[in-house]
């Protein structure tokens, strides 16, 4: 986990973290879409999907539940950080 000071270069830092978290978690639709041009512009999103690959919830460095769980099929390796 990163230190938590790196998240005051967050994108999100000052967004409602709603935003972050569709009704019913959602894996597409227009409150995803927000989340992830928030994620877009932001400097540290390498780091905040390190920091939440393998969370079931939530829109994290612009990735879905869905998406992260594609991406630890392909890297089990990235669960053990």
């Amino acid at each position: 986990m990163a230190d938590a000071n790196i998240y005051r270069h967050a994108a999100c830092r000052d967004v409602d973290p709603e935003t972050f978290f569709p009704v019913g978690d959602k894996e597409e639709g227009p409150e995803v879409e927000l989340a992830r041009e928030i994620c877009q512009r932001c400097r540290i999103s390498e780091i905040c999907l390190q920091d939440h690959i393998g969370m079931p919830y939530g829109v994290f460095a612009g990735t879905t539940p869905g998406q992260r769980r594609a991406i630890l099929r392909r890297h089990p390796e990235l669960a053990r950080r």
